[in-house]
């Protein structure tokens, strides 16, 4: 069984329970464990394919909320763009991820940022920054 792993970088910060109620919501999953990270590592793998894993780490500064998530699927592309959108527009903050329109076979530090109204921006990751933030180009 493979895990895959996919993250979100929001604006404000957020608790577990927005973000398995968003999880839960978003991928409509009625029986669907969306659970500590921990707390998904314990469950046998027949559960793992059934849950999600979340990791949220916080910062001060910037992306107040850096979420991880593992689980037995795969969250990348336009799946990833339209969860990163409905967190944006459902927490009602700025909602940043990898730009996965870019190709490019290193990891580049562009990023698209997903506002509350459905637009999106793109942007760098600014160097300068204490925590997590995103320099927007026009």
């Amino acid at each position: 069984m493979n895990i895959s792993i996919f993250e979100v970088s929001i604006r404000k910060e957020i608790n577990i329970r927005e973000i398995s109620v968003a999880l839960t919501y978003f991928f409509e999953f009625s029986d669907f464990n969306a659970l500590s990270v921990d707390a998904f590592w314990e469950l046998s793998e027949v559960m793992q394919e059934k849950s999600i894993g979340i990791r949220l780490e916080y910062n001060d500064v910037g992306f107040r909320t850096l979420a991880i998530f593992y689980c037995c699927f795969e969250v990348v592309g336009e799946v990833l763009a339209g969860f990163a959108k409905y967190l944006a527009e459902n927490f009602e903050a700025e909602v940043a991820v990898g730009d996965y329109l870019h190709k490019a076979d290193v990891v580049n530090d562009r990023f698209i940022i997903f506002q509350a109204d459905g637009s999106r921006k793109f942007g760098f990751e600014k160097g300068d920054s204490d925590g997590f933030d995103v320099d927007v180009v026009d």
